[in-house]
C-alpha cells in the first residue's frame, strides 16, 4: 500500500494518522528532520506548508551567510 503523501515548492511530505483526529508528517529526502502536525487534514496541510517555507528560509539564510 502507498503512503499517502502532499508536494508544495517542490517538497514533498508523509500523511500519517496518529488516532483521535490527530495527523502527522516529516518532509521526505531532507537530512534535517522537518515535522508538521495537525487536527485535520486541512490544518496538516497549511502546518506542511509553514514548515516547507520555514526550511526553505533558513537554508536560503545559511547559503547567504556563506557566501559573506
Amino acid at each position: 500500500m502507498d503512503k499517502a503523501t502532499m508536494s508544495y515548492l517542490g517538497c514533498t511530505g508523509s500523511i500519517e494518522e496518529a488516532g483521535h483526529g490527530r495527523f502527522y508528517g516529516k518532509v521526505l529526502g531532507l537530512d534535517a528532520p522537518v515535522t508538521y502536525e495537525g487536527y485535520s487534514l486541512e490544518e496538516l496541510e497549511k502546518a506542511f506548508q509553514a514548515a516547507v517555507e520555514d526550511y526553505l528560509d533558513k537554508l536560503e539564510e545559511i547559503e547567504t551567510q556563506d557566501r559573506d
